[in-house]
């Protein structure tokens, strides 16, 4: 219970500073084409979370959103926000429970209209380092990767590993949203974690 309330506390919270902030969105169009083609898996930096929900909202009723996230503390608070939301869901999974994690995703990237939500430096780094889940279930599934993040002209930094970025209230803020990445079965894993890797951190 005391997850939920704080969630919704959570969700309020962020929209009233938002509603501060110059938000400037590119590349939706990207996402949208690629959902009506089938499933996707957007991949996103893990200090990159706070404005997904700001990003994404209007596309709730285009796919259904579900996010890949830790059995931990901090994953209970996650897992409680993205309930909040319609037709969104989680994937729980261990932190050594790799093998488990990419069975779950290419179950569920078998579902028409489909969005994944990974972030691939979770849950607990090494921050900005790719691992290879995400890459394997794009690999195998033919699913495409889109990538996502945003710059903010001023943001709060936590003191966690991940140095979780908060925009500050009346800051401008450009989301960008990348063209969808395939990864055929014949690329080398570790070819394509660095050419993805390299994409996120260009944006």
């Amino acid at each position: 219970m005391i997850h939920k309330l704080a969630a919704y506390l959570m969700r309020a919270f962020a929209a009233l500073l938002i509603l501060t902030c110059r938000v400037k969105i590119e590349g939706m169009e990207h996402f949208v084409k690629a959902a009506k083609s089938g499933s996707l898996i957007l991949l996103f930096w893990h200090d990159r979370m706070a404005l997904f929900p700001k990003t994404f909202r209007s596309q709730l009723k285009l796919c259904h959103f579900t996010a890949v996230i830790s059995k931990s503390r901090d994953g209970n608070w996650l897992n409680a926000l993205i309930h909040t939301y319609p037709n969104s869901d989680t994937i729980r999974v261990g932190h050594t429970a790799r093998p488990q994690a990419l069975k779950e995703m290419m179950i569920r990237l078998k579902e028409p209209q489909l969005a994944l939500m990974v972030t691939p430096d979770g849950p607990r780094g090494p921050r900005h380092k790719l691992k290879p889940g995400p890459i394997k279930a794009a690999q195998e599934s033919g699913s495409p990767l889109i990538p996502f993040s945003w710059t903010s002209s001023k943001s709060f930094f936590l003191s966690s590993w991940d140095r979780f970025e908060i925009p500050k209230p009346f800051s401008k803020i450009e989301v960008k949203i990348g063209e969808p990445i395939f990864v055929s079965k014949s690329e080398p894993i570790e070819e394509a974690v660095a050419r993805i890797e390299g994409t996120l951190d260009k944006m």
